[in-house]
């Protein structure tokens, strides 16, 4: 088992006005507003336009992110 000195984990994002943490809602709405808790650590826009060419289809919501030792995304799709 690694110890907290062998591994750093990512630390969770930082709502858009960066003194609170994302509370995992609202990621879709956050994203299309340019305001992405994400922003820094990955294109969350990339991953959704990837989901709809593969599936035919458009991402309607993000409901909820959650953090853990794995990290969970709820995406709502409408074909």
């Amino acid at each position: 088992m690694a110890s907290d000195d062998e591994y750093i984990r990512d630390g969770w994002p930082k709502m858009p006005d960066n003194t609170t943490d994302y509370d995992g809602k609202g990621l879709l709405t956050l994203i299309r507003a340019g305001n992405s808790p994400f922003k820094h650590v990955w294109d969350v826009n990339l991953l959704i336009r990837e989901v709809e060419n593969v599936l035919g289809a458009q991402v309607s919501d993000i409901p909820l992110v959650s953090k853990g030792s794995n990290n969970y995304v709820s995406i709502c799709i409408n074909a």
